[in-house]
């Protein structure tokens, strides 16, 4: 579970666009992400925000949302971050405000705040054990698994067993949400996005082939992304 209490359905959020380099990119993001990890997960953050998660915006820029009742402590912990580190505002950090995000993606809006913050924990987990496995992993998951209509669970969970506390410490009953979850209507864009820092609109069709391992190579260097799938890669 989260180091906090999943965040109220009524509680404001916020944002901080926070980079190594004011030029979005893939390196850049990673990279970004690397040296925010463990600040995010220091008790000064922790006790500053309700609740977090990260996604991608821009194709490699470093989006965090946090829920708070009050801007200023969080708006003070993220200045320290910067001043201690090169991480920089690339966009200027929004106001609170009241949000309603189910408006958008359906569903629960308590349910899936708990969503957000649950994925980018495991995900943060995933990136620092073994950035190019969650790369991989998530890439053969949009365009081979959701494709061809494998479940979420069957093709991710054996990786995030492996490399995750955060998923290892949830109960029974909230893995059993997550998964649910991650497949309910666009929800799990979310999480493929922060892993790729990018996500694209393809259709389930159990009938379609699958990309060959070159053919997605090919396509995610397209991309600009700058990993392979090698021939017979398996995530287990």
């Amino acid at each position: 579970m989260t180091p906090f209490g999943w965040p109220s359905e009524q509680e404001p959020c916020a944002l901080f666009h926070l980079s190594l380099s004011a030029t979005p990119s893939s390196s850049n993001y990673y990279d970004s992400i690397d040296v925010l990890t463990p600040l995010l997960r220091d008790t000064a953050w922790i006790d500053a925000c309700a609740g977090y998660y990260l996604n991608s915006v821009d194709r490699g820029l470093p989006r965090l949302t946090y829920f708070a009742s009050d801007a200023g402590v969080a708006t003070r912990v993220i200045d320290g971050i910067c001043s201690r580190t090169a991480l920089m505002h690339a966009k200027p950090p929004s106001k609170l405000r009241a949000v309603t995000f189910t408006k958008t993606y359906g569903g629960s809006e308590a349910r899936f705040r708990r969503y957000l913050c649950t994925y980018t924990q495991i995900g943060l987990d995933l990136l620092a054990a073994d950035r190019l496995h969650a790369q991989r992993l998530f890439a053969t998951y949009r365009w081979r698994a959701w494709i061809t209509g494998t479940s979420a669970k069957a093709h991710l969970e054996r990786s995030f067993v492996r490399l995750s506390p955060c998923y290892e410490s949830l109960s029974q009953e909230e893995r059993d949400d997550f998964w649910v979850d991650l497949e309910f209507l666009k929800w799990g864009h979310m999480f493929v996005n922060m892993i790729l820092a990018i996500d694209w609109d393809v259709p389930r069709n159990q009938a379609a082939a699958p990309p060959s391992d070159a053919e997605l190579t090919r396509f995610l260097v397209g991309q600009g992304l700058r990993f392979d799938v090698p021939t017979g890669w398996n995530p287990h």
